[in-house]
């Protein structure tokens, strides 16, 4: 709405306070910070009804329902299942505009039809019902249709606020509604309702559009009224949501900002001003929504984005959220934001659809390089130096170098510009020493004067042609630089003091892959198809260990040597002479991961890089997180992660840098449930659960099931055994579905499980049926059996009784 700056009854000295606030607010911005999220995103395209979601409440069975502005919607963590209005259904939801839910204690719900009133929904047996609308409003009808706003209070009453007309209590024992107008209610001081919420003291709180916030204690039945915003520009009192934390912080947000209650001062005080707003998003922007999740961050939801401020900060950041290693560079209406049972974030809007924040977003750092206009960022490669915490990055087919600096778990970017004397210069590999900063690329060897930002080619000698790619380089305990070409069977070295002194050592391949020190400092080189032990003194090559298939990669850690071979994992032991190979549990659902490079992290954790993302394993107890972009990399394709001093991972991705702390590996404590959606027996769903029959040759049991978690959505997976035969389980991966056609005739007892990749495994859903013997092996089977049989006996008995007969009587007749 239009608005007045400043009303007639500002002052010169409110003026000049509000300037100079305003002032303030601007200079505390420059150390604002953005902060990078990665959210999944569910729009139009992959089930959601609408792109304007509206409203969000969980039941009991945990399933997420949403009002949208296309249909009611029900997520179970796989799919939405949309309810839209069926003119020819009698049970049918009322319209399809949907602005509000509200779910009872005993599982109903009730919805807010736009323009149309309130239905109620059964959530089990799935039946709608609408309430009835009268002008006088009567015991069992609302006064109005226009309804802005519902809530439950303790005792399962529904309150529906009218705007512009009143408030309707609707009892769930009688049914019976009352209702609250000016006309019987002098207490009610404004009619312009537009949010509620009932707290855990079974307190009603209603914010209204004029500036007022009425507090109804339901137990006691005393009403309090507080003036929160008194401002006479035009739409400036308007408050729009009510949040209840589960601590019982009551934050109302609106026009000017967000308040907070304080309980000692019995009135709501400023927590984010108008001005800091104005400063942010260098205009003015109210406030939509806001929240305080279970770690007490503050988010605030506004009409161009959406806000943080950490708990353990003052400081309001924006958040930039990352959907599949893309950033969101779409300006977000933020409607509500939602923390669920998992502490995963949920954001609301009113155009770009649905945004789910994964639990984990605390434990890790997202960094997006700068891109120039026209130059998307590809990093090749990488080289971290621990003793200064500076990353180092090399751009693919570009000179130019990119440093990143870790202090205090916080990644600050500088771009190290181009080296102009140079331009022929393609970065490859990098090698930071104490003193200095080398780089192998194409066409050659350089070292980097920092003084004169210039690169100067370091030839090698004997080397026959002059446009070498440098692959590897690698400084020994000894403080030498080994440099390889690629596909030369040559290795110089030389001390970094003196880098024109070299010598050459003759390899036994060109196909050097990799070139590590074992703990107790030998030098081992690692070839496409062996490895081989490197004697210094005598300048000899011993092979301890071959393979016919390519060797990727090598991590050797004390006796312990981890292997990428063919993109595969294998664990070998050293004693001494050789490598000798060790079997290891390898999750199955993990076959199709290739690995590319293995490095260890803390508690002797294997980060597995790879094309598709990275796993996390711990050998010893097989648990494992594959991590991808809907987990917060930039991209995929992961080059390098390297471990810190303080034990956190920095993974290096194509697109960016991820900085994740040590305990990416911990369980989830919440179990998640696993619900069984419906049984279908040959494509037709039916109301079986359990302990059902099936007749002999029934054709296909279809049995489709969900995991009540929505954390890392991608990640769930799921398991199945039959009891009565001790199976072992058997691994679905992430099929929500089994297929039995035509089982055996017998007793069955199964057992299905599932689990997200950060909880244990669900408690098992059993579902006991028994498939019916073949008609001619069941009790009536039998029974024909033995009737046939006496029916036999006795026909026999009358041939051979009729027999005798006319034997007797051709016996007596002769």
């Amino acid at each position: 709405q239009r608005y007045k700056l400043f009303g007639n009854r500002t002052s010169l000295k409110s003026l000049l306070i509000g300037c100079f606030l305003f002032f303030a607010f601007i200079c505390h911005s420059s150390t604002i910070e953005r902060i990078v999220l990665p959210a999944y995103h569910f729009n139009d395209k992959n089930g959601l009804p609408d792109m304007s979601v509206l409203d969000i409440q969980q039941d009991q069975n945990q399933h997420i329902w949403l009002a949208s502005s296309n249909g009611l919607a029900r997520f179970n963590g796989a799919k939405f299942k949309v309810f839209r209005n069926q003119p020819n259904q009698q049970n049918s939801i009322q319209g399809n505009s949907i602005s509000a839910i509200e779910i009872t204690d005993d599982n109903q719900a009730w919805i807010i039809v736009e323009k149309m009133g309130l239905n109620n929904f059964q959530i089990s047996d799935e039946n709608f019902d609408s309430l009835a609308v009268t002008a006088k409003g009567t015991e069992e009808a609302l006064l109005n249709s226009n309804v802005f706003s519902i809530a439950i209070d303790q005792n399962n009453q529904l309150f529906a606020f009218q705007i512009n007309v009143g408030i309707s209590i609707r009892n769930p024992v009688s049914q019976k509604i009352v209702h609250h107008t000016p006309a019987n209610s002098e207490w009610l001081k404004s009619l312009l309702f537009f949010d509620s919420v009932v707290d855990d003291q079974n307190q009603l709180w209603v914010a209204f559009l004029d500036g007022w916030v009425l507090r109804w204690d339901l137990n006691k039945d005393i009403k309090t009224w507080f003036k929160v915003v008194d401002d006479n520009r035009d739409g400036a009192n308007g408050l729009y949501d009510l949040f209840v934390s589960d601590e019982g912080q009551v934050l109302v947000s609106g026009y000017t900002g967000v308040y907070s209650f304080d309980a000692k001062s019995q009135d709501f005080q400023l927590l984010v001003s108008e001005q800091l707003l104005t400063a942010l998003f260098g205009h003015r922007v109210s406030v939509r929504s806001s929240a305080l999740d279970s770690q007490n961050n503050l988010w605030i939801g506004t009409l161009e984005g959406l806000l943080l401020r950490p708990n353990n900060s003052n400081l309001i950041k924006k958040v930039v959220l990352q959907n599949q290693g893309s950033l969101v560079d779409q300006q977000l209406y933020v409607n509500k934001i939602f923390e669920d049972h998992e502490n995963n974030i949920w954001i609301l809007t009113m155009n770009e659809g649905l945004y789910l924040i994964s639990s984990q977003w605390q434990n890790q750092t997202i960094v997006h390089i700068n891109e120039k206009a026209g130059v998307k960022t590809n990093f090749s490669n990488s080289y971290f130096r621990a003793a200064e915490n500076l990353l180092y990055l090399s751009h693919q087919f570009n000179q130019k170098i990119d440093q990143l600096l870790i202090h205090d778990n916080q990644l600050s970017y500088s771009e190290w510009q181009d080296f102009p004397n140079q331009p022929q210069l393609k970065t490859n590999v990098m090698l930071a020493t104490e003193a200095d900063f080398w780089i192998g690329g194409v066409p050659g060897l350089y070292q980097v004067d920092k003084v004169n930002n210039e690169a100067i080619l370091i030839p090698l000698i004997a080397m026959e042609t002059t446009d070498a790619v440098i692959d590897i380089l690698y400084q020994n305990p000894e403080g030498e630089i080994y440099v390889h070409p690629f596909g030369e069977d040559k290795l110089w070295v030389f001390n970094p003091e003196t880098p024109y002194q070299q010598r050459v050592i003759i390899l036994p391949s060109s196909n050097l892959v990799q070139i590590l020190t074992t703990p107790d400092n030998n030098t081992v080189m690692v070839f496409s198809h062996h490895i081989s032990l490197f004697h210094s003194a005598t300048k000899q090559f011993s092979v301890i260990y071959e393979n016919m298939q390519f060797i990727n990669h090598v991590n050797w850690y004390s006796d312990s040597v981890w292997l990428a071979i063919n993109g595969l994992l294998q664990r070998v032991n050293w004693d001494g002479n050789e490598l000798k190979p060790e079997t290891i549990e390898w999750p199955t659902s993990l076959d199709s991961f290739l690995i590319e490079s293995i490095q260890i992290g803390a508690d002797k954790q294997l980060w597995l890089n790879g094309l598709d993302g990275l796993v996390v394993f711990e050998p010893e107890s097989g648990q494992y997180r594959k991590l991808g972009v809907d987990d917060g990399l930039p991209s995929s394709k992961v080059i390098n992660n390297y471990q810190l001093k303080n034990g956190n991972q920095m993974v290096v991705t194509n697109k960016g840098v991820v900085y994740f702390s040590q305990d990416v590996l911990l369980l989830s404590k919440q179990q998640a449930n696993l619900y069984l959606e419906s049984v279908s027996l040959n494509g037709e769903i039916t109301s079986l659960h359990t302990d059902f029959e099936l007749a002999y040759k029934y054709g296909v049991l279809q049995l489709d099931f969900s995991l009540s978690s929505f954390e890392n959505i991608g990640s769930h997976s799921y398991r199945y055994r039959f009891l009565e035969n001790s199976e072992n389980w058997r691994d679905l991966s992430h099929q929500q579905q089994l297929l039995f056609h035509n089982l055996s005739p017998g007793t069955y007892h199964l057992e299905i499980q599932g689990r997200n990749s950060r909880s244990p495994w669900s408690a098992s859903h059993h579902i006991d049926f028994v498939v019916n013997q073949p008609f001619w092996k069941n009790r009536q089977g039998y029974t024909v059996y033995l009737l046939a049989g006496l029916l036999l006996l006795i026909l026999v008995f009358y041939l051979y009784r009729k027999r005798w007969q006319y034997t007797a009587e051709i016996s007596q007749a002769n």
